[in-house]
C-alpha cells in the first residue's frame, strides 16, 4: 500500500514530526494526513491546519477525545451520558460521591484502551489515584457516576458525510476486565437482532451532536441499564482496538482498516455492505505475571478464523496495564450469537491449555 515508510525517533514527543514532516514536503506534494490511533488525532488535527489540509478539524479532534468536553457537548444536545465532573482533589469526589454514590469512576480526561480508568470506594483511593496521576502530568481526572448494565460498541465509517457502515457489537464482559486477567471481547449482533436499531439510531444522535469531519472511522461505547436506558461511555473517531477490526473484515468481507484508510485518503471508495454477510466475534486474552516457557504459535479449531499472537517463548510478561496489553485475540464464528459466544470461551480455554508458563 505505501511506497515509503519513515521511522521517527521518539515517536511521542511533542515537536517529532516536524523535520520528517517538512522533509517529506520538501520532496512531495502533501493533499491528505490519515490518522488511525487515538493519540495522533490531536496532532494530525494542528498539522492539518498548519498546512490548510482538509479533513478533521481541531475542535472536532478534541470533541472526540478529551471526555469532558465531548460530555459537556452531548449532555447540552440531549444524548444521555452518566454524571461527571473535572476533579483535582479527593475532596472534590468525595463531594461527588455524596450526590452519586460509591464507588465513582476516575479517568484520563483524554485516552485510550481503559488506561488509567479505576473505580474508587473511598477518599482515600481517590486520594491514591490523583497523586499517581499527578506524578505522569495529569492535573486533573474526570469523575464519573458508575453506571451498571450491559455493555455495546457499536463501529462504523462515515465518507462524506454519509454512514456507509455502522454496526453493533455486545461485549463479552466489562472492557475493564482485563484489570482482572479475564479476557475481553464482543460479538457482532446478528442482522435483524432486534436491539440493532435502537443502538444505530443513538450513534446517529451522538454524530449530529458533535462537530464531525466529513469522512471518518468511529467507534462508540454504550451502556444498556437494568432500566432500559441507553447511555453513551463514550466514542471515538477511529477505528476500534484490539481485534475489532479484524471481526469486522471477517464479517463484512472486507479489509476493514484498509477501506477505512482508503476513506481517508482518496476520493474514491467503494461503498462496503451495508450488513455484515457472516457473524463473528472477537477476543483479546490479557497478558499475565511470569514468563513463557510454550505457547501455540498457530491456532487449528475449525470456528478461528484470525489468531493474533503478541508473545513468544522466553518472553516475561506483566500483568496488564492497558487493554492493548494482550497475550493472544482471537476472531470466532458461528452460526448465531450463542454460538459465536461459546466459541469465544472455547478460544479462551484452548489458549489457556496450549500456553506454559513459569515464574519469572
Amino acid at each position: 500500500m505505501f511506497d515509503q515508510a519513515i521511522v521517527v525517533e521518539e515517536y511521542d514527543r511533542d515537536g517529532a514530526l516536524a523535520a520528517p514532516l517538512a522533509r517529506l514536503r520538501a520532496a512531495h506534494p502533501i493533499s491528505r494526513i490519515v490518522a488511525l490511533a487515538e493519540r495522533d488525532m490531536v496532532r494530525a488535527a494542528r498539522m492539518r491546519a498548519a498546512l490548510g489540509i482538509a479533513g478533521q478539524a481541531v475542535d472536532s479532534a478534541l470533541h472526540f477525545t478529551d471526555k469532558w468536553v465531548m460530555k459537556q457537548r452531548l449532555r447540552a444536545r440531549g444524548v444521555t451520558v452518566a454524571a461527571g465532573r473535572p476533579v483535582e482533589t479527593a475532596d472534590e469526589v468525595t463531594a461527588f460521591a455524596a450526590i452519586h454514590g460509591w464507588p465513582v469512576v476516575l479517568k484520563p480526561l483524554s485516552g485510550t484502551g481503559s488506561f488509567g480508568v479505576v473505580l474508587v470506594s473511598d477518599p482515600v483511593a481517590a486520594a491514591r489515584y490523583l497523586a499517581e496521576a499527578k506524578d505522569l502530568g495529569a492535573r486533573r481526572a474526570l469523575a464519573e457516576a458508575l453506571v451498571q448494565g450491559r455493555q455495546y460498541h457499536v463501529d462504523g465509517l462515515v465518507v462524506e458525510g454519509r454512514p456507509v457502515l455502522t454496526w453493533p457489537s455486545a461485549y463479552l464482559n466489562s472492557p475493564l476486565a482485563h484489570r482482572q486477567g479475564l479476557p475481553v471481547g464482543g460479538v457482532l449482533l446478528a442482522p435483524g437482532a432486534p436491539f440493532v436499531p435502537r443502538l444505530t439510531a443513538m450513534v446517529a444522535d451522538v454524530l449530529r451532536a458533535l462537530p464531525t469531519p466529513s469522512t471518518f472511522a468511529f467507534h462508540a461505547e454504550i451502556f444498556r441499564t437494568p432500566a432500559d436506558e441507553l447511555v453513551l461511555g463514550e466514542i471515538a473517531s477511529r477505528p476500534g482496538g484490539l481485534q475489532i477490526s479484524d471481526m469486522l473484515s471477517w464479517a463484512f468481507g472486507i479489509d476493514y482498516r484498509a477501506t477505512v484508510f482508503r476513506a481517508l485518503s482518496v476520493d474514491a471508495l467503494q461503498a462496503p455492505p451495508a450488513g455484515p454477510a457472516r457473524l463473528a466475534g472477537w477476543l483479546a486474552l490479557p497478558t499475565c505475571a511470569g514468563r513463557v516457557l510454550a505457547v501455540a504459535s498457530h491456532c487449528d479449531l475449525p470456528f478461528v478464523v484470525h489468531y493474533a499472537l503478541a508473545i513468544a517463548p522466553g518472553h516475561v510478561m506483566s500483568p496488564p496495564r492497558h487493554a492493548n496489553d494482550f497475550a493472544a485475540g482471537f476472531v470466532v464464528t458461528g452460526g448465531d450469537e450463542d454460538a459465536v459466544e461459546k466459541n469465544l470461551r472455547r478460544a479462551a480455554a484452548w489458549f489457556s491449555e496450549n500456553c506454559r508458563l513459569e515464574d519469572a
